[in-house]
């Protein structure tokens, strides 16, 4: 798809689609092959348009554990993922079996992660930019990032604390650890227990649980283990290959806390009653059945074996080239973003205005959940000490050129352009999730193309505000009737 000049909103009426989860994804790439895995699951679901992946971290002192987690995200054509790095604490757990030579071998941007942001920093830059309670968290490591993440003082990201600004912002947090009911020592649990204790004595919204039993018979990637050819271009294949996973594959713990957190129960789990889970001072956990605390943990319903090949058939996929992905059209450009309840959008030239003076705008100015956003290339912006500001760099673009003709189940569009060319129409949500090509093209003179109201994969979406994006020079907004 080309760049798009142009950005038409259509509040769109009786019609259901579902908006992708958006997750922030903290592991510790190093002590086993499955983050890997769980991180390969997560791109091949944001190819389908289920997940967007906001950023990641590794919980892990490992020098290469950021770049490796690039070397994937490279692989996935998602290069500029922000990832950050623990900081502050050297000696846990440091080495690995696979991370060097992956980061080495494959393409990455990171190097060491002694020159990788901290990851608390990365953390609160993104969530300080979202809509409210809009974001998953994925914890399937330690859990001394989260727990620093709670922990942490305003900035210049933003004037809450780290407490204040996860309940704010997060709406859901599903980690992998411990082990349920009966409790015990598990992995993810028993490194930095204090870390882990503070999570779960504190973390603010409902948490779920993964424990060690939910994944640890779903057996994947044994495939991997034989194609030596494949080891060679995807670092995925070759993890498993030098972690080593068994010949039978490796168990899943994080890919079936994933796959929870972009899918829910569905077929693969049930949930338990609430309950308060805790650690001891050596990290074992326990378990009691309570309404105090917002903890729940999942149980496998399906067959062990079903799951493990559901998980292999998303690592068996081959990764979507980037103009081919939904998620890539950045919903919230950090540049110029300011959380105002009002700003609304004015007339059908899109201009966003508000009373207080916090932001002002001319041109494309989109506004979601109280969020003022650029929504389009034609536009410049300007942050000054929290102020929003746009300016239009092309003030001449009007409503003009187009008819729009509603009906009960479709919009036909009516356009008659003065140039022999393709134009290129697409429509968008506001997510920035593509909803619909309707690929038309022709020479001068008047053409018509009808949206039915349904996406790529032929379901019908809800009622909301789209976005129809040509590559000609035209702005207006549109109701669906």
């Amino acid at each position: 798809m080309r760049l798009f000049t142009g950005v038409f909103l259509l509040l769109a009426g009786s019609i259901l689609f579902a908006e992708p989860v958006n997750v922030i994804f903290d592991s510790d790439f190093g002590p086993d092959c499955d983050d890997v895995g769980a991180l390969a699951i997560l791109h091949v679901m944001a190819d389908k348009g289920d997940v967007r992946i906001l950023a990641m971290g590794n919980s892990t002192s490992n020098q290469d554990g950021p770049s490796t987690m690039d070397a994937v995200n490279h692989y996935y054509k998602r290069p500029d993922i922000p990832i950050g790095a623990l900081k502050g604490i050297s000696d846990l757990w440091p080495n690995a079996n696979y991370t060097s030579q992956l980061s080495s071998q494959f393409e990455q941007d990171l190097g060491k992660a002694d020159g990788v942001p901290d990851v608390v920093k990365v953390y609160r830059k993104v969530l300080a930019r979202v809509p409210d309670t809009s974001v998953t968290f994925i914890t399937v490591g330690f859990k001394v990032n989260v727990a620093n993440l709670l922990q942490s003082e305003p900035d210049e990201f933003s004037p809450l604390n780290g407490m204040d600004l996860v309940k704010k912002k997060v709406k859901l947090h599903v980690d992998m650890g411990g082990k349920f009911p009966g409790g015990g020592l598990e992995h993810n649990f028993l490194w930095a227990p204090e870390h882990t204790k503070y999570l779960l004595g504190n973390w603010p919204t409902p948490l779920i649980l993964c424990g060690f039993e939910v994944g640890v018979d779903i057996r994947t990637g044994g495939f991997f283990l034989s194609d030596a050819q494949l080891q060679q271009t995807n670092p995925v294949a070759l993890s498993y290959k030098l972690w080593p996973a068994p010949s039978e594959g490796n168990s899943s713990y994080d890919l079936a806390a994933s796959q929870y957190a972009v899918y829910g129960l569905g077929d693969m789990f049930t949930l338990s009653e609430e309950g308060c889970a805790d650690v001891d001072a050596n990290g074992a956990n326990s378990w009691t059945t309570s309404k105090k605390c917002g903890h729940w943990y999942l149980n496998l319903k399906m067959s062990a074996s079903k799951a493990g090949s559901l998980f292999d058939d998303l690592m068996k996929e081959t990764p979507l080239p980037p103009e081919q992905k939904p998620d890539m059209l950045n919903p919230w450009p950090e540049q110029c973003l300011i959380e105002t309840s009002s700003c609304y959008l004015l007339d059908t030239a899109g201009a966003c205005q508000v009373s207080d003076g916090a932001c002002s705008a001319t041109g494309a100015c989109i506004v979601k959940e109280g969020l003022c956003y650029i929504a389009s290339t034609d536009v410049a912006c300007s942050n000054t000490s929290g102020a929003c500001s746009f300016t239009a760099i092309q003030p001449q673009l009007r409503q003009q050129g187009v008819k729009v003709t509603n009906f009960s189940n479709k919009i036909i569009f009516t356009y008659n352009p003065t140039e022999v060319g393709p134009v290129d129409m697409v429509i968008y949500d506001l997510q920035g999730n593509m909803i619909k090509d309707l690929g038309y093209s022709g020479t001068t003179g008047t053409r018509q193309i009808t949206w039915n109201g349904r996406t790529e994969r032929g379901t019908t979406v809800s009622k909301g505000i789209y976005l129809l994006l040509v590559n000609s020079k035209i702005l207006t907004k549109f109701r669906w009737m």
